[in-house]
């Protein structure tokens, strides 16, 4: 069958949709609801229709929902508020009302052109059979990836559809009542929620901002960290008619915190934080009192960084998640009464979160983390699915004893290339999830990282032209860093702890250097066609490393020199950001062996290394935390500064500035039972 509508042809034998003749590149789930919208021309098709057909039971929230159907819209070339295909009906679905024409295999042919060659929609047996074939294949394997005893889905429910970014939930007096953090645009709330029921209770509160909450199960009370007044406070309190009551407070604006937890069963609050003294995160205990606050464990010498700490119901043992600068994960087993730390399981990736389960652990999947895992912590056996997810699922996890369910966040972020001033050379990326730009110096194009293929990838892309992908990362990776060479012939990456070089022009295998287990690599900046310099860090010490493009190390820079770079234009100025003196221009340099950074200039005696500084003509241009950008004039001094929702990675060209920035985030809580 064939469906014909505008341009369009939607072909269900092959299951491809066709733009006057021209293949339109299509995923699985935009062809399925393409073809459900089709079939059901001038009715509504509802989202719980929607859901069944192409998300197969599989959890999604309704953001998902619109964010597809929007995707579905552009790929058509249709616009919401003036629809020729697609048309919502508000709080009902939606509409398909092309009323496409239907043709079968007898009554018409159609020759479709690709790739040069012209394609005949005519039986051929021999592709028809190798497709049966693969379609038994991909059932089988469904079947089993998908059967009940593996990865049941039919009893997962969503606990919230509501607007805001949600984290941070934990059980509050019982099992069976959770209280999370909810940020809606500028406003902090805090939510309970009755899991029985799924009804939720805003709590009035005092704070400006709210970063963790931590609940006790079989008592009354309440722990939050949250900023009110500039300052940054620990307090302990209770819920009283709506409204959290304050009973003790700490100061803690001289800690930065990673993770908060209660342990009901040791009568303990602990935290994963690092002290302005102390450069390391540490598993810290809090009295009941809030006057004190205890290091318990701290790595030192173990090259990992703690991110996350459970404590699991009737457990003396503590559990960690930790990083490890090599992109692995490793989970630990502390015993606060000996101080006894015992590793439980590495993985051979990044986890985002653990927790205890009984005997076993239960762990989001490695990127693109769409899966949560349990596994055994006494057998090296591999783990079994507990549940999957067409989202991210991010981050925090709890287990409701009572319920025998586990209760997780899915998480959809998407980022997006913008322009800020006049967009003289834009290229349109109007997909989700684009990242990290580096502008080209002689072409007018960029290099940025985009999941557009499932996973990240790198790409480049000039005016008017498609873009060309020049990665084949065969599975997902971390990419932190790009820089386009000054001739626009290399990239540099830093892809996981990896330094990579790729050609611009095209795909091919990139030279890289993968690095120990001690260091991390922060940052990567080109400083002519044949050195680059790389940024890194310790938990004791950051420095910056000069290398050739055989990835050789040609100097490694004395430990005062926080940043290194050269004007993008004209005659070539070379500037640096100093321990003491601030933003600082050098006298020229000769990039060897004996390479020698002298001042010529004190610039800006008051900028920090807070993040990064790019010079772009007359200006230059420093990222100062995860909102914003601050514009410096030709002598370091303030200008302005521009304001975004969240930042993932900027360049500049002169007065022009582009910014990888949120433009859509949305998270929910599910509930999902555990087989025993």
């Amino acid at each position: 069958m064939r469906y014909a509508f505008g341009e369009y042809v939607l072909d269900t034998k092959q299951q491809l949709l066709f733009a006057n003749e021209q293949r339109v590149e299509l995923e699985p789930k935009q062809y399925s609801t393409l073809l459900l919208l089709c079939q059901h021309q001038n009715e509504i098709v509802t989202r719980e229709q929607l859901l069944e057909t192409s998300w197969s039971g599989v959890i999604v929230s309704e953001n998902t929902i619109n964010k597809h159907i929007a995707v579905l819209r552009k790929l058509l070339g249709d616009n919401a508020k003036s629809p020729k295909y697609i048309e919502t009906v508000a709080k009902k679905g939606y509409r398909f009302i092309a009323n496409p024409k239907l043709f079968d295999e007898a009554t018409s042919t159609v020759n479709i052109e690709h790739n040069n060659n012209t394609v005949s929609f005519k039986p051929n047996f021999l592709l028809l059979g190798l497709l049966v074939t693969v379609l038994i294949l991909v059932s089988i394997y469904l079947f089993l990836w998908l059967s009940p005893s593996s990865t049941p889905t039919q009893d997962i429910k969503t606990l919230t559809r509501m607007q805001g970014d949600k984290w941070s939930i934990s059980f509050y007096k019982n099992d069976l009542t959770t209280v999370f953090i909810n940020q809606k645009q500028q406003n902090s709330e805090l939510f309970l929620q009755d899991l029985n029921t799924q009804q939720t209770q805003l709590i009035q509160h005092q704070f400006d901002f709210l970063s963790f909450v931590a609940g006790a199960i079989s008592q009354p009370q309440l722990y939050i960290v949250g900023k009110q007044g500039g300052r940054n406070w620990l307090v302990k309190g209770n819920i009283v008619n709506n409204t959290f009551i304050v009973e003790q407070q700490l100061d803690i604006s001289e800690l930065a915190i990673y993770d908060i937890e209660f342990s009901s069963h040791l009568a303990q609050l602990y935290l994963i934080a690092q002290t302005t003294s102390i450069k390391d995160r540490g598993l810290y205990r809090v009295d009941q009192q809030l006057t004190d606050i205890v290091p318990l464990y701290l790595p030192k010498n173990d090259n990992v960084l703690l991110t996350r700490v459970d404590s699991g119901i009737n457990k003396e043992a503590i559990l960690l998640l930790g990083q490890r600068p090599n992109a692995r994960s490793i989970v630990y087993a502390f015993t606060p009464k000996n101080k006894e730390l015992n590793k439980v399981h590495e993985f051979d990736a990044y986890v985002r979160d653990a927790i205890w389960h009984n005997e076993f652990i239960l762990h989001t999947d490695t990127p693109p983390a769409q899966r949560i895992l349990k596994r055994s912590i006494e057998q090296n056996s591999s783990p079994t699915i507990v549940a999957t997810s067409s989202e991210y699922l991010c981050c925090e996890m709890i287990f409701s004893q009572s319920l025998n369910q586990i209760i997780y966040r899915t998480n959809t972020t998407n980022y997006q290339i913008e322009w800020v001033g006049e967009p003289d050379f834009a290229v349109d990326n109007s997909t989700v999830y684009d990242m990290t730009p580096s502008l080209m110096h002689h072409k007018k194009g960029i290099a940025f990282v985009s999941k557009r293929s499932g996973k990240s990838q790198i790409y480049t892309q000039q005016k008017l032209s498609p873009p060309k992908q020049i990665s084949n990362f065969m599975r997902y990776h971390i990419v932190h860093a790009l820089s386009v060479s000054p001739n626009d012939n290399l990239l540099a990456a830093i892809v996981d702890n990896q330094l990579l070089l790729f050609a611009t022009n095209a795909q091919s295998l990139p030279i890289s250097k993968v690095f120990n287990n001690i260091d991390w690599l922060e940052d990567v900046t080109w400083l002519d066609d044949k050195h680059l310099i790389v940024r890194h860090k310790t938990k004791s010490a950051t420095w910056l490393e000069i290398y050739d493009t055989e990835l050789n190390s040609i100097k490694k820079l004395p430990s005062q020199w926080l940043q290194l770079f050269r004007s993008e234009y004209g005659e070539a100025r070379w500037f640096a950001l100093h321990t003491s003196h601030g933003l600082v221009e050098l006298e020229p340099l000769m990039l060897n062996l004996d390479v020698e950074l002298k001042i010529a200039k004190k610039l800006n005696g008051s900028i920090q290394d807070v993040g990064k500084i790019i010079n772009a003509g007359p200006y230059f241009y420093q990222q100062i935390n995860k909102f914003k950008i601050q514009q410096l004039d030709s002598q370091g001094e303030y200008l302005k500064h521009h304001d975004f929702r969240r930042i993932y990675g900027f360049d500049a060209h002169n007065s022009k500035l582009i910014v990888s920035e949120l433009i859509y985030r949305s998270s929910d809580w599910h509930a999902k039972s555990i087989a025993q």
